[in-house]
């Protein structure tokens, strides 16, 4: 059974963390049949990561950018 992160629950990860959550993801993507519940999940996770990872660049950004 895999599980499904929420953008709220990854906000509160660094960096580094995150990273390792994609790599698990991405990890899991590969290991999954094409059509599997894991699949769709690891699908989602990667997109979510993303966006957590995205959100937290955009909260860092230097001013006057």
């Amino acid at each position: 059974m895999s599980t499904v992160y929420t953008l709220s629950a990854l906000l509160h990860l660094s960096e580094h963390q995150l990273r390792g959550l994609l790599n698990r993801a991405r990890y899991d993507l590969n290991c999954s049949l094409k059509g599997s519940i894991e699949r769709r999940d690891a699908l989602l996770n990667l997109e979510i990561i993303h966006r957590a990872i995205n959100v937290r660049r955009a909260q860092h950004r230097p001013p006057g950018f």
